[in-house]
């Protein structure tokens, strides 16, 4: 990580990057080490970097294009050349399958060794291209979806039930006043004198007791049943989950239960 960072920084070179460069495929080692702050930015947008496809559910495939550029090393005014693998193309394999690509520097040993631009190529880039099959986009079935849905209304109905029965537990639980208490405390009267009178009461410790403790209850059914729809669609495969964004909103389902 150390080293990666050290590169993309370009510490070392005498100047920083902007971290678009690879490590160059003849380099001296980096004689700079990267400060802790600088290694910590780094190992984060590494991190985020990482997530982001799985987050996203983005599936990315790499063309095997080689070094596209050779010239001095970075802080260099003479030879030998290092040659950089700078230019890619990414694709979507689920739609698009790979023919063919053009060759890089891997092929022209010369251009590698002169450096770019040259007499052969007047950018200092090569450029490069790839073929591709186009694909159907792959669904998921009829009677496949008609199951996943039936097992997310599975676990719907089980929430419901599981919310009915703690209602119902939590009902034969509340002392007289508790209900009064606790609307007291969500919403104080608007009539000013009613509010000035309502402002020197307390609820008793019993009510206190379990008004805190109904609101516990019901925060963490809340918490075990998101647990339970992020376990169900982490459980699904790829085709299942672009079916289920089609049915409901995937993101606010997890979050709230809600298909909308």
């Amino acid at each position: 990580m150390a080293r990666e960072c050290a590169s993309a920084l370009r510490l070392g070179s005498g100047e920083e990057g902007d971290g678009d460069e690879e490590v160059p495929a003849a380099s001296s080692p980096t004689t700079q080490e990267p400060t802790g702050v600088q290694l910590e930015a780094w190992s984060e947008l590494w991190r985020r970097a990482a997530s982001a496809a799985e987050e996203q559910r983005i599936r990315l495939s790499h063309v095997p294009t080689g070094p596209t550029r050779a010239a001095y090393d970075h802080g260099k005014s003479e030879g030998p050349c290092a040659s950089w693998r700078l230019d890619h193309i990414l694709y979507a394999a689920r739609t698009l399958k790979l023919s063919s690509c053009w060759s890089t520097l891997e092929a022209d040993p010369d251009s590698a060794a002169s450096g770019l631009p040259n007499q052969c190529c007047p950018s200092d880039h090569l450029p490069v291209a790839a073929v591709f099959e186009v694909s159907p986009t792959p669904c998921l079935g009829d009677a496949e979806r008609v199951q996943l849905m039936a097992k997310v209304a599975e676990l719907e109905k089980r929430h419901a039930s599981d919310c009915s029965s703690l209602d119902e537990e939590l009902a034969k639980l509340e002392p007289p006043a508790a209900v009064a208490a606790e609307e007291a405390t969500a919403s104080p009267a608007p009539d000013a004198k009613a509010k000035n009178k309502k402002k020197g009461e307390r609820p008793s410790p019993e009510v206190i007791a379990f008004i805190q403790e109904k609101r516990r209850r019901l925060r963490d059914l809340k918490a075990l049943q998101a647990s339970d729809r992020e376990a169900l669609v982490a459980s699904l495969g790829e085709l299942e989950r672009d079916a289920l964004d089609l049915s409901l909103c995937t993101d606010t389902w997890l979050e709230s239960g809600s298909r909308q």
